[in-house]
């Protein structure tokens, strides 16, 4: 039922290390370990693990972790896991420290929350220097569902040197909720055409460790698409460092980045910046600027591919230059391949021939 390798109850201390997990499957949660302590002082520690292509029904492609003390995952590796549910790779639920050192996260996928790591009631969780990229195939359907690379509910929360890919376009990326948090040089790489969204907020929530009722920080980050007729900058990579801690005021935070208008000479949708013909757009700080092209440089009809489209057998700035084995043709702006220029000029010659040959008789 649980645990596709290891199913581990009640145990005091759970050590593995240097081990690979492959294609391991569970009916229930843990596709590869699944521990839990009912009461019991369980100590976890993974070190120096391969999990790759591990299943489960429920929860946690990888490890599922219930009602244990501590939790310690130090230099592992979850590629491509998934479970039906949720945590694509690690869920850990009612802990009093999870720690994540040095791990990389990739390709792991669930249907509902958390794709790769998923902490629920721990008192203190702890993420440091990993990776955690969320290369996936979604469609347009599953963008829209509420699916968090990362998930985290706890007392205090601190990751610091952590880089997030969200190259899955999962509209909700990280999901803290805490007392306290601490975001330390954490580098969000967002989907091009997209922009980065954070918002604060301090909700009202059940403590689950002593039965009382507490304030809890709220902070979301998302890579979000701008409105009709803006786009976003064309910059990909964001550092978020972010400290909040409830000081007993409701307040609420807003720090995201601007959408800009689409500007003249472009038509903007979903975010996405393309050239109206004629036009030939260049990035001046994190801006597109449009410019005029000369006639037969640039693109040439709708729709333009992009923001700096050239004309057929062109590149370069302003689309100014021919393409490699391109050569500008006699009495137009157009490049033609040389074979077409060499046919061109034969005809050429043979006419000019003929003029000269019938002026002289």
């Amino acid at each position: 039922m649980h645990g596709g390798s290891f199913f581990l109850s009640k145990a005091t201390h759970v050590i593995i290390s240097k081990s690979h997990f492959y294609f391991n499957t569970a009916k229930v949660s843990g596709g590869s370990i699944y521990v839990t302590g009912e009461g019991s002082t369980s100590n976890v520690f993974f070190e120096i693990l391969i999990f790759r292509n591990n299943t489960s029904q429920s929860i946690g492609g990888v490890l599922c972790a219930q009602h244990i003390s501590s939790a310690i995952i130090k230099n592992c590796y979850c590629i491509s896991n998934s479970p039906h549910v949720m945590a694509g790779a690690v869920a850990v639920s009612i802990a009093s420290s999870v720690y994540v050192h040095e791990c990389l996260f990739l390709s792991n996928s669930a249907y509902m929350i958390g794709p790769d790591l998923l902490v629920q009631n721990a008192k203190y969780i702890t993420l440091l220097n990993s990776v955690i990229d969320s290369y996936q195939q979604i469609g347009e359907q599953k963008f829209l569902r509420k699916k968090e690379i990362v998930y985290m509910n706890s007392k205090t929360v601190t990751m610091k040197n952590v880089l997030l890919r969200n190259s899955a376009h999962i509209k909700d990326l990280l999901s803290v909720n805490a007392l306290s948090m601490k975001l330390l040089n954490v580098i969000i790489f967002c989907p091009i055409f997209t922009h980065l969204d954070q918002e604060s907020t301090f909700s009202y929530s059940h403590d689950s460790f002593n039965g009382t009722s507490c304030q809890l920080a709220r902070h979301n980050v998302k890579c979000v698409h701008c409105v009709e007729n803006s786009y976003a900058s064309l910059r990909e990579e964001y550092a978020v460092n972010h400290i909040l801690q409830y000081n007993g005021n409701q307040t609420k935070e807003n720090n995201s980045y601007n959408c800009y208008a689409c500007p003249s000479g472009a038509v903007c949708n979903k975010g996405i910046v393309a050239a109206l013909p004629g036009y030939w757009g260049t990035i001046i700080n994190d801006k597109i600027i449009f410019i005029n092209c000369l006639p037969h440089y640039c693109c040439p009809s709708l729709p333009c591919k992009g923001f700096n489209t050239c004309n057929k057998g062109r590149h370069g700035l302003i689309c100014a230059k021919c393409q490699q084995n391109f050569s500008l043709a006699l009495q137009s702006d157009n490049c033609l391949l040389n074979e077409e220029c060499d046919a061109r000029m034969i005809w050429l010659f043979c006419i000019l021939s003929g003029i000269l040959y019938t002026t002289t008789l």
